[in-house]
């Protein structure tokens, strides 16, 4: 009986005598209305605009890559499509993939002993040719230990290749 009669206390609107709790005060926002900025006077009498308390959440188009070089001045190669279109579960894919492109830079670089764009910035289609032929049909767990052991590998193999990219734009 004790919780009916809270229930119905917290749903009839409060008398007049009683207090308020802003927390409790669940009135609807007039949205017609133009939003609160309106200006208060400072201690010298001067009006001073309140800033707008308008904040746009909304999210920018991310559909479209910015064609901005790379670390090394470099314009991106185009990635495979697929690799775009992953559900969240298929992350893994992409990863593997990643590493596989950066075992190819890096052994480009390596074999060359410069690292210009085309050494640095290699094309996927040859990292998206070795995961198709080689990786695709792994299941998931071959998969991410395959991408385990390239990617310990690349990254002794990164700080060399690296090393010989920074000295090349100093």
């Amino acid at each position: 009986m004790k919780r009916l009669s809270l229930m119905i206390a917290l749903a009839l609107p409060q008398t007049a005598g009683a207090q308020s709790d802003p927390f409790m005060d669940l009135t609807m926002p007039d949205l017609g209305a133009p939003a609160g900025r309106e200006d208060v006077a400072a201690p010298d009498g001067a009006a001073v605009p309140q800033p707008d308390p308008f904040v746009d959440l909304t999210m920018p188009d991310m559909s479209e890559r910015a064609a901005e070089p790379s670390l090394y001045g470099c314009p991106p190669q185009e990635r495979p499509a697929w690799r775009e279109n992953l559900s969240g579960r298929e992350v893994y894919k992409s990863r593997l993939l990643t590493e596989i492109y950066d075992a190819i830079w890096i052994r480009n670089v390596e074999s060359a002993g410069t690292c210009n764009c085309e050494t640095r910035v290699p094309s996927w289609d040859e990292a998206n040719l070795i995961y198709q032929t080689i990786f695709a049909n792994m299941d998931i767990s071959d998969q991410k230990n395959a991408e385990l052991k390239i990617n310990a590998a690349n990254r002794i193999r990164r700080r060399e290749a690296e090393k010989l990219c920074n000295k090349e734009m100093q």
